[in-house]
């Protein structure tokens, strides 16, 4: 695993002994390399979904605080390392992690703060956008680092569909790989606008429309009904979380860009979504 030493964080030889005494025999050296983020106001996406999960695009000027993001996404070899296997059917090492759903993200992020000692999480949509964008030292490109995206990610035209080794394309602005294309990333955030359903609303409105579609006897409508009522309650509980990014499957346009939000149920998984992590 020569790989790993060039993912390393790069901390104090007596900062890791110190470490490794107080949460004893379960340490492990911190595997994730970081990058700091210093926080700033930009346009962040806001917007409402069609039936498909896409989303209208809308602009709206908040403020992020500084924080640390990972300079690639999780890879395999760092996911075996915390929970002793590999989700995958073929084992390679240096490939971003696949095949995990939110919920075993979350778990995996307990263990590893248990071994390091760190306090990691999944990043905020808001904040992975502000990062792919370049943060304060943007130069506005179309891609994560480039308008070429050609130089930047492994989309459906240039991957032959098929995840490729984290760092291999150029880093954006801030030293950051692979926020456009080669996977999905989950955020921490669950999956609406960002102004609204916080908490299920609209109970009301369901059970009024329930009592006229039962008088008329129309089943059909009332089980299509009952379809959008779990959905609905779903996303408000948050069942659905956020994912960005873009991966080796999908076509450079219109879905290779930082803007675009896709959501998906917090335990499903997919050999195309994995995550990078944040403090």
């Amino acid at each position: 695993m020569n790989f790993l030493k060039k993912l390393f964080t790069k901390n104090e030889q007596s900062q890791q002994q110190n470490k490794s005494k107080e949460i004893g025999k379960d340490y492990i050296e911190d595997p994730i390399a970081m990058v700091f983020v210093k926080g700033g106001k930009f346009q962040a996406t806001l917007g409402s979904t069609d039936e498909y999960g896409r989303e209208t695009v809308i602009k709206k000027a908040v403020s992020i605080n500084n924080f640390y993001i990972g300079q690639y996404p999780v890879t395999q070899a760092q996911w075996n390392l915390v929970m002793g296997e590999h989700p995958e059917h073929t084992e390679k090492d240096n490939f971003p992690v696949t095949n995990v759903s939110w919920e075993e993200v979350q778990v995996f992020i307990g263990k590893l703060n248990k071994k390091t000692g760190k306090k990691y999480r999944l990043p905020s949509a808001q904040e992975w956008e502000y990062a792919a964008t370049g943060g304060n030292e943007s130069k506005g490109y179309k891609y994560s680092g480039s308008n070429d995206a050609d130089k930047v990610a492994w989309y459906g035209e240039n991957s032959n569909y098929n995840t490729h080794e984290v760092g291999t394309k150029q880093a954006n602005e801030l030293g950051i790989y692979d926020m456009s294309g080669n996977v999905w990333e989950w955020c921490n955030d669950r999956w609406g606008n960002y102004d609204k359903l916080s908490t299920f609303k609209g109970k009301e409105a369901f059970n009024i429309l329930r009592s006229v579609l039962t008088a008329t006897g129309n089943h059909k409508a009332l089980a299509e009904l009952d379809k959008e009522e779990a959905k609905t309650k779903n996303i408000a509980d948050g069942a659905y979380r956020v994912r960005r990014g873009c991966s080796c499957l999908t076509m450079v346009e219109p879905y290779v860009n930082d803007s675009i939000r896709f959501t998906e149920v917090s335990d499903a998984s997919y050999n195309d979504t994995g995550f990078r992590l944040a403090l």
